[in-house]
């Protein structure tokens, strides 16, 4: 009997479910883990890249990889993409339609090795239609 009463507790917690947010992109459908994101839906010429997701938890996710932008010089027709590692931290949930969503995006990239530069970002992004 205590066996069995073990056996009921312990089905009842392993099959208990854990929603973990996804990420909305600027089209589709939301996703886990993408291995890059477009932040200026527009245009397309920011975005990060070559993502490489250490965590994805109820609450936050973090990942390494580059944020890419163009330079726009002299105009963003004319201008090229230049590339710098970075580090990505989602953060804030929020609830919209059938998912549960990252609402936070911060990027933090390194234009030269002594220097960082912070963006942050609200999400899910909007493109426009």
């Amino acid at each position: 009997v205590v066996v069995c009463g073990f056996t009921a507790v312990g089905a009842s917690i392993t099959s208990a479910k854990t929603v973990l947010p996804k990420i909305q992109p600027c089209f589709g459908k939301a996703v886990m883990k993408p291995s890059s994101y477009v932040i200026a839906c527009a245009d397309a010429n920011t975005e990060v890249v070559s993502l490489h997701w250490t965590s994805w938890k109820v609450a936050s996710a973090s990942a390494t990889g580059k944020y890419e932008y163009n330079t726009c010089t002299p105009t963003c027709v004319a201008g090229h993409f230049v590339k710098y590692p970075a580090t990505v931290a989602l953060g804030k949930i929020k609830r919209t339609g059938s998912n549960t969503v990252f609402s936070s995006m911060t990027v933090i990239y390194h234009p030269t090795p002594k220097h960082s530069k912070k963006v942050t970002v609200s999400l899910p992004l909007k493109a426009f239609s």
